[in-house]
């Protein structure tokens, strides 16, 4: 009994028909272009500290401490100074910049 050689193309060709046939995978496409529009078209704010910023942080450790902050100090500063910026962010998405009388 002879033996049939498959040829590596038919094999990858088989391979591609059946994921593509597979129920989960148009599903997955169309995730990932939804992803990808909203992504696109949402205008998030950007947290950006430049060296203007950092060299400020930097200044004002250096005014209260009188000294240069160690690398891990700065990190920790740079830290909180991001987290004060979402928060920010969220109280603004709250509407808590918005005066409420009672």
């Amino acid at each position: 009994m002879k033996k049939l050689e498959t040829h590596p193309s038919s094999q990858s060709g088989s391979w591609l028909r059946r994921l593509v046939r597979e129920p989960l995978v148009p599903f997955q496409v169309l995730g990932g272009l939804l992803f990808g529009a909203w992504y696109a078209f949402n205008d998030q704010p950007q947290i950006v500290l430049d060296e203007a910023h950092v060299a400020s942080i930097v200044a004002t450790f250096q005014r209260t401490w009188l000294r240069l902050p160690t690398h891990e100090e700065l990190a920790s500063r740079v830290e909180d100074r991001i987290k004060e910026e979402i928060l920010y962010w969220e109280a603004l998405a709250l509407g808590l910049d918005r005066s409420v009388t009672v």
